[in-house]
């Protein structure tokens, strides 16, 4: 799946295309409660709820 959606993106790096990233934009809007590597090792999951006065 990440191929596919990489497929239209202009070729080069993408520096914020990376875990690391990703979650500090989670952590600004969630708080993670829990992490988990999948068996693969290429995927986690995230058990996370809005922080406070984020919810609509």
């Amino acid at each position: 799946m990440v191929q596919k959606l990489l497929a239209h993106k202009r070729p080069g790096p993408h520096p914020d295309y990376d875990l690391g990233h990703f979650e500090r934009c989670l952590r600004e809007v969630f708080d993670i409660h829990r992490t988990e590597v999948l068996g693969s090792g290429t995927r986690v999951r995230y058990h996370a709820t809005p922080k406070q006065g984020m919810r609509g």
